[in-house]
């Protein structure tokens, strides 16, 4: 895909987002540089770049929330229609039934392994 192309593909994407050419140059340089730098790196530091990326899409689609909560006239797209939908789920206080049960919620306690990765930062150890 050329440049061009690329450039054409974000501006589509973010047409609803109000994104103009200029953010969208500045959003391909930081993609290229992303490349570049996975392709000079291993599989821990390509993770850490794709964390960081999700945080920043994360942050987005908040902000993006928000506009469509209290902006009705946001709802509407060019491709898409957002719909706000409230429903009413029951939860559990699982700390204060284990609380007054002790006994029975031993008796229906199991352990469960799961398996992470955590990425520490090579120079100072800091967790990522």
């Amino acid at each position: 895909m050329t440049y061009s192309e690329h450039e054409q593909r974000l501006l589509d994407q973010q047409s609803g987002a109000e994104m103009d050419r200029q953010a969208v140059r500045s959003e391909l340089l930081r993609e290229h540089r992303l490349l570049m730098q996975a392709e000079n790196s291993g599989p821990a530091d390509e993770l850490a770049a794709v964390r960081a990326q999700l945080r920043a899409l994360e942050a987005r689609e908040t902000a993006l929330r928000q506009t469509l909560l209290h902006d009705p006239e946001a709802r509407q797209g060019r491709d898409y229609i957002a719909e706000i939908r409230e429903t009413v789920t029951q939860r559990t206080d699982l700390r204060e039934l284990r609380a007054m049960y002790p006994e029975q919620c031993a008796e229906h306690t199991f352990p469960a392994k799961t398996t992470s990765v955590v990425l520490r930062r090579v120079a100072d150890q800091e967790a990522v």
